[in-house]
């Protein structure tokens, strides 16, 4: 079975054209910057976007997926402003969100989700309301990221958790990989970011 997925892991691997391996790391080395609530992330996350908007519209015509990423490439260029250049710092204060903004948070989400997943039951998708909440949440992540809100990194979590059965079972193994990758790498930013605002609160 292990040899098995590690021969599906490996196949697909090779079957990745360059910009595809690109995007992939350049998405690790975001991940890795946010964790350690470093500016730099945006400037790596708003490439990767890019890469895989690229990779989605003009070598797997997935219109959604790539409408997606170029939204994550405006929302990584509010992030770069919000942290680098409005604010002329690197690493910025971590904070929590109050109770109301968790509960807009997943109000709002929910509803987009159900929204956006009545939409994608008219399409392919193999699990189109799950597929659907998948991308709302991550869209909501991003922005509590941008914003410095250390609840995000529990959003991720959560997320990164889900996402990697889901490519399982559409026998996508090397995605299943990498989310698992970010699974990791969000419970690294969630306790780095706990160690920053115990900092910022001394």
């Amino acid at each position: 079975m292990a040899q098995d997925l590690l021969h599906d892991v490996i196949k697909e691997a090779r079957s990745l054209g360059w910009v595809q391996w690109l995007a992939f790391l350049t998405g690790l080395v975001y991940i890795y910057f946010a964790t350690r609530s470093d500016a730099r992330c945006w400037i790596w996350g708003i490439l990767s976007s890019a890469l895989w908007a690229y990779t989605s519209w003009f070598q797997l015509n997935l219109l959604s997926d790539s409408i997606l990423q170029m939204i994550y490439v405006v929302l990584g260029v509010w992030g770069l402003y919000s942290w680098r250049i409005k604010k002329n710092k690197t690493t910025l204060p971590v904070s929590h969100c109050s109770p109301s903004q968790l509960i807009l948070y997943l109000f709002v989400g929910a509803i987009f989700s159900i929204a956006l997943g009545q939409f994608m039951k008219s399409t392919q998708a193999a699990f189109p309301m799950l597929d659907a909440a998948l991308t709302v949440f991550s869209v909501i992540a991003t922005i509590m990221l941008i914003k410095q809100q250390i609840e995000n990194w529990i959003f991720w979590i959560v997320i990164n958790l889900v996402s990697i059965p889901v490519f399982i079972i559409r026998d996508g193994h090397l995605f299943a990989l990498l989310f698992l990758i970010y699974f990791v790498l969000s419970i690294k930013g969630w306790k780095e970011w706990q160690q920053l605002l115990r900092v910022n609160a001394s």
